[in-house]
């Protein structure tokens, strides 16, 4: 996708419309991620953001087990 850049004052800036952002989930912030030559921009998520569904899904499937046991 290419997309112009557009200006304001001193910041150039990037416009993107609601369906866009709603579609990958960002809505007030972003991380950035710095590449040599690109950079990506995604959406903050907390740390443990999707775990408690995951566990779940690892119980149904019976994948939650312990794997060292209690003896640590």
């Amino acid at each position: 996708m290419k997309i112009e850049l557009k200006q304001e004052k001193d910041l150039k800036f990037i416009p993107l419309k609601d369906e866009l952002l709603k579609r990958y989930g960002i809505s007030d912030k972003v991380e950035l991620i710095l590449e040599e030559d690109y950079f990506i921009v995604r959406p903050v998520r907390k740390v443990r953001d999707g775990w408690e569904e995951a566990f779940k899904r690892m119980a149904e499937n019976g994948d939650d087990e312990l794997i060292l046991g209690n003896d640590l």
